[in-house]
């Protein structure tokens, strides 16, 4: 009889990213402009003193996707540099449908008339 505690388990399927969390200067104007951009609601915030940070969660609505927020009281280094181990870069990629054309059926009840893309923004002002 074979040991099932042993067994290999197969790798569940990833499906989507479930949370994405950041370490920002300044908690209120990021999560206040990240809410803007994705038009998110504000799910969670959290103060820990003996850790010394304070904590923010937004939800995105139309992919759940949960974006975190940490500031910490005290920072180590500079501003940020790609050239710094750690994460370079977040990009987002949006569902664009196209515009439908009069006398022609709508685009976007195409799957195939609907791309994937990238779209950059400005920085915190």
């Amino acid at each position: 009889m074979r040991d099932e505690r042993h067994a290999v388990k197969p790798m569940p399927q990833i499906v989507g990213i479930a949370r994405v969390e950041l370490s920002v200067s300044d908690l209120d104007r990021s999560v206040a402009w990240y809410c803007r951009l994705l038009g998110a609601r504000d799910v969670f915030r959290n103060r820990n003193v003996d850790r010394a940070f304070s904590a923010c969660a937004i939800l995105e609505p139309a992919s759940r996707t949960v974006l975190a927020f940490t500031q910490h009281d005290v920072r180590e280094g500079s501003q940020f540099t790609p050239h710094r181990v750690g994460l370079d870069h977040l990009s987002f990629a949006f569902l664009i449908g196209l515009r439908s054309t009069p006398g022609k059926p709508d685009s976007t009840s195409s799957a195939s008339s609907t791309m994937r893309s990238t779209i950059r923004v400005s920085p915190l002002p």
